[in-house]
């Protein structure tokens, strides 16, 4: 009798147990997905997303490397000019891999600030780039397609850049990338290449 009763309880331990086991695995798991939707949150809505409300991408594919690409591009600028001309259209940007949230759109190469390398994403954008995705200028101001007066171009950089470089004085730092030197005239809150991922 004895025996039986002991054997009774040490199996209502082990169901206790298994059942403890289970219940703190299933709230582990609860845990990390609750975290990681808030983490994905966090990302999605950190600075640097931009506004593509009510606007159109096209572009272009060359089919070979002997296409005629001033062709091509004169054409982009009859079409452009003829979009200007609508009265719905606010404004229209050329651009190279800024368009947001189409692929993988991520071109990288190496800058060199004060004698030092970094490995950066880069975007090229003009003027009209400002007003058609509502980008956030926290200092300075967006480019012009005007060269500076010591004859290098504007770059306009993001606030992670200056975060990672531990600037205090960002605006007329130089920056020399593919032979060409740039002056930084702005600061973006951030911009984002994919919706949920990095700058």
């Amino acid at each position: 009798m004895i025996g039986h009763v002991f054997k009774t309880i040490r199996n209502s331990w082990k169901l206790f147990y298994g059942i403890f086991i289970e219940q703190v695995t299933v709230c582990i798991v609860l845990m990390l997905v609750v975290v990681s939707v808030f983490v994905t949150l966090d990302k999605m809505y950190s600075p640097g997303l931009l506004d593509t409300d009510n606007t159109v991408c096209f572009g272009y594919v060359l089919a070979s490397e002997d296409c005629d690409k001033e062709g091509i591009g004169g054409c982009i600028d009859v079409v452009a000019d003829n979009l200007k001309k609508l009265d719905y259209v606010v404004g229209i940007t050329q651009s190279m891999a800024m368009t947001p949230y189409v692929g993988e759109y991520a071109w990288y190469d190496s800058i060199r600030v004060e004698g030092k390398m970094y490995r950066v994403n880069y975007k090229g954008a003009d003027e009209e780039a400002c007003k058609v995705f509502h980008l956030e200028i926290v200092e300075g101001e967006w480019l012009t397609d005007n060269r500076l007066a010591d004859g290098s171009s504007a770059c306009v950089v993001t606030q992670q850049l200056v975060d990672k470089l531990k600037w205090t004085q960002t605006l007329g730092r130089k920056i020399f990338m593919r032979g060409n030197n740039f002056t930084v005239t702005g600061v973006l809150s951030g911009i984002k290449h994919k919706i949920f991922f990095g700058f």
